[in-house]
């Protein structure tokens, strides 16, 4: 999105809408998003566009936007020093612990602090992944 219009700047719910346009349906409550208008700039929004595709590519895989179902709920706020981000997946039966850190887990949970100072909190509760991610923004 970046390179293709020139931009130095990018609306997080276009990042978002462009990423999960392929499972996105106007008469289907599969995927929801809400929150307020915020522009990341170039770097954070490289960054976090990576881990959202993360994100996504496990959850077709392995969760709420894969083939046996479920939901996706994104909401985001701004926060006193930034961005408070949660991806829910719900209703993803039979949902499990991971029993290795893939390439999205790793990307989330190193990649994001390092690069962005974001903290990094997931949890494969039993009906999906909850992620929680908190970034700075200047």
């Amino acid at each position: 999105m970046l390179t293709a219009g020139g931009q130095e700047h990018v609306a997080l719910r276009d990042l978002l809408e462009n990423e999960l346009a392929m499972y996105t349906d106007e008469s289907s409550d599969r995927v929801s998003l809400a929150g307020p208008d915020v522009v990341l700039g170039a770097q954070p929004a490289m960054a976090f566009g990576m881990a959202l595709h993360e994100l996504t590519t496990n959850a077709v895989k392995h969760g709420a936007l894969s083939p046996r179902g479920g939901k996706l709920e994104v909401v985001w706020k701004r926060i006193a020093d930034g961005l408070a981000f949660e991806w829910l997946e719900r209703d993803v039966y039979p949902s499990s612990q991971p029993t290795r850190m893939g390439f999205g887990t790793q990307l989330l949970r190193r990649l994001l602090p390092h690069q962005l100072g974001a903290r990094v909190d997931m949890n494969f509760d039993p009906d999906g992944l909850k992620a929680k991610i908190e970034i700075p923004l200047a």
